[in-house]
């Protein structure tokens, strides 16, 4: 039997950030771990093209179109070229008129999707988010499938059977991630926020491949007093520096969902609005501080929240309730699911 192809598109980029392509790539991973020929369809981009190919999965780089009209001319080219039998999308750019178009290409239509803008005519709908499952989700044609909240929260492998949190006496170590791009310069902020906590550990600041602000974060770092700030770039291994953080200063995204599972305290500061909704959530769920858009906060704020935790108390709370509301294992069960509909599908059932 020939392998199943399946085509993912979604774009990331220093304008965007990189969280569409970075649970993407969980789900890329998992169907591969399944058999399944994976190729990514995005923008030209050359940072982003890297961390694909990085994963050894495909990439089909296309030019940047001038229109809706433009990307599906070239999208369904590419399905047909490539003899693709599931379609894979995830993007704010893609609409419900986009999607019907998309659905006769292919065998499997299948949409990650964060705010339900529309009715669906996707087979599969996935929204890993919390807060999806207060969404009203329907179906154009009353046939499509819902996978909504933490139990479908695309995370990579490394996030799956994550150890039980320990949380120690005194902060030694603090993260600092704010994702694949830094479109606000937070880090910066974080940095100096962080120097005036009435505590000594260590900063550990990961510096993303699409970051345009590298020589402002040396220098801040470099001008901190008290700390010792440890910049990190090509990072493969953020769940070993989760579970080494006593906390973590975050953007909003995926990272919250990751940073729940290895159950690591966090406080956020939001980079878009598509990120409210997430951390709100989290916040309820009493797993992060969501100080808001980062623009809008001060270096005081930050420390003022970093110190609060300073409390093992608190922390150990904030810990218990993130591994018990994310368990890694999200984008294992999309897989599956796509892989089981698919065959039925073609099938005829």
């Amino acid at each position: 039997m020939s392998k199943i192809r399946v085509a993912i598109r979604a774009d990331g980029g220093t304008n965007i950030g990189m969280g569409h392509i970075m649970r993407c790539l969980a789900l890329g991973l998992e169907l591969k771990n399944l058999g399944h020929e994976v190729n990514f369809i995005t923008i030209e981009d050359r940072q982003v093209e890297q961390v694909i190919i990085n994963q050894d999965l495909n990439v089909i780089a296309i030019s940047k179109p001038k229109n809706q009209l433009e990307e599906l001319k070239t999208i369904k080219k590419i399905i047909k070229n490539n003899d693709i039998n599931i379609v894979i999308t995830d993007s704010y750019k893609i609409d419900q008129s986009y999607l019907v178009e998309l659905r006769e290409e292919a065998t499997l239509l299948v949409s990650i999707d964060d705010l339900n803008s529309w009715v669906w005519p996707s087979d599969i709908v996935i929204n890993g988010n919390l807060y999806a499952t207060n969404l009203k989700y329907t179906s154009l044609d009353e046939k499509s499938r819902f996978l909504l909240g933490g139990e479908y929260t695309l995370l990579r492998e490394e996030f799956q059977n994550v150890p039980e949190c320990k949380i120690k006496p005194n902060i030694k170590q603090v993260l600092v991630t704010v994702g694949g791009s830094d479109v606000l310069n937070l880090t910066p902020l974080i940095i100096k926020g962080l120097q005036r906590v009435p505590a000594e550990f260590q900063i550990i600041t990961v510096i993303g491949p699409n970051f345009n602000n590298v020589e402002e974060i040396k220098s801040v770092a470099s001008a901190c007093t008290g700390k010792q700030v440890v910049l990190k770039t090509e990072v493969n291994n953020m769940r070993e520096l989760m579970l080494g953080s006593d906390l973590a200063i975050s953007s909003g995204g995926s990272t919250l969902y990751e940073l729940a599972t290895t159950g690591t305290p966090g406080v956020v500061l939001l980079q878009a609005e598509n990120q409210i909704l997430a951390a709100e959530k989290m916040a309820q769920e009493g797993t992060v501080i969501n100080l808001g858009m980062g623009s809008l906060v001060s270096p005081g704020v930050i420390t003022d929240a970093v110190t609060k935790l300073l409390s093992p108390q608190l922390r150990t709370t904030m810990a218990i309730k993130g591994q018990r509301l994310i368990d890694g294992l999200g984008a294992k069960r999309c897989a599956q699911f796509i892989h089981g509909q698919y065959f039925k599908k073609r099938s005829g059932y």
